[in-house]
């Protein structure tokens, strides 16, 4: 198997297992208003799943080139509406069928061209870009809080900025620039003293981690991650999980091409705006959700007034939650979403 190939594979495997976990994390923290225990048990397994996928993609980067692997973000998307289907057993309208079958294409059409190696690494430009970014998405969430149709997909929009940012410092954290900082010169000669040095997976694994550019992506996927708990408040995975998907894959494409000088052919550029065009279809189905108004106020009756509980468990609102069919809104009074 080529090594194109296979960071492919690996990157749609990784990509799919997190998806997948930030659809259970979304459950947990919608139970935990009205079974907390329940909720926190889900969240925290979830939670777990979602550690091993970053490092599945780093070794992806570490075969490959940044553009390839960050364009394969997309199809944890067409996997989590697949698995909705399958499990969950939601009907997929038509433009949701749709943006699972561009993806698709568009995965396969990217992955063709094959890897194009980097011509320069502008490492220093990286740091000042992201701050930018953070700048930029501040501002903007800032602007937009409180609005039911544009909170939740701003911050998952920053969040998915974050996590496209991970990729990008995965590739930094390869070059040979980042690799001959002190502490990872320091780890591979300690490494060497213990003789565990028998192999070049272990010395690059050594190399890219420890470095600036390694400890900057760990840091950065915890960012993504808390910013992308925020935004589970505003609406359903189908409504915030596009505006997160949408920058993961922009932001490592570009970056490859502007830091690292990727040039991608234009079958290639084709590829990627395919992968956008299905994640904005998957998106167009997509609602803020009405129910987590009623599962804070159930919630809420429920510490007040112990009672509540056979009231909360049998709710449309907490069933809904549970997988199954979606129901009329509730006339119970909204809460803010403060209270949660």
């Amino acid at each position: 198997m080529s090594p194109t190939l296979a960071a492919i594979l690996i990157a749609v495997g990784a990509y799919t297992v997190l998806d997948v976990s930030k659809v259970y994390q979304r459950k947990g923290l919608a139970l935990k208003l009205t079974a907390p225990t329940k909720g926190w048990t889900l969240w925290v397994f979830a939670t777990i799943a979602t550690l091993t996928p970053p490092l599945a993609v780093q070794f992806a980067v570490w075969l490959s080139n940044l553009s390839l692997v960050g364009a394969m973000a997309g199809t944890g998307l067409a996997a989590v509406a697949m698995y909705s289907r399958l499990v969950n057993g939601e009907v997929l309208g038509f433009y949701r069928r749709v943006g699972v079958v561009v993806i698709m294409g568009a995965t396969w059409l990217i992955g063709w061209y094959g890897e194009v190696p980097p011509t320069r690494a502008s490492l220093g430009l990286l740091w000042i870009v992201l701050g930018a970014a953070c700048v930029l998405f501040g501002v903007a969430w800032a602007l937009v809080y409180g609005s039911r149709s544009g909170t939740g997909p701003t911050i998952a929009a920053f969040a998915g900025t974050l996590s496209g940012f991970v990729t990008v410092f995965q590739e930094a954290a390869t070059t040979g620039d980042a690799q001959s900082f002190s502490l990872a010169a320091a780890l591979n000669a300690m490494s060497e003293r213990l003789g565990i040095m028998e192999s070049s997976l272990v010395e690059g694994a050594i190399g890219t981690i420890g470095n600036p550019y390694g400890a900057a992506w760990i840091l950065l996927s915890w960012a993504s991650f808390f910013v992308l708990q925020f935004s589970y408040r505003w609406g359903t995975v189908t409504f915030i999980m596009p505006a997160f998907t949408a920058t993961m894959v922009l932001v490592p494409v570009l970056g490859g091409v502007v830091l690292f000088g990727e040039g991608l052919p234009l079958l290639a550029w084709l590829g990627v705006l395919l992968m956008t065009g299905g994640v904005v279809l998957t998106s167009v189905e997509g609602r803020p959700d009405p129910d987590l108004d009623e599962l804070r106020f159930l919630g809420r009756l429920k510490r007040q007034d112990p009672s509540a509980k056979d009231v909360s468990a049998t709710s449309p609102a907490a069933q809904d939650q549970g997988g199954q069919a979606p129901r009329p809104r509730s006339s119970s009074p909204p809460i803010s979403s403060n209270d949660a």
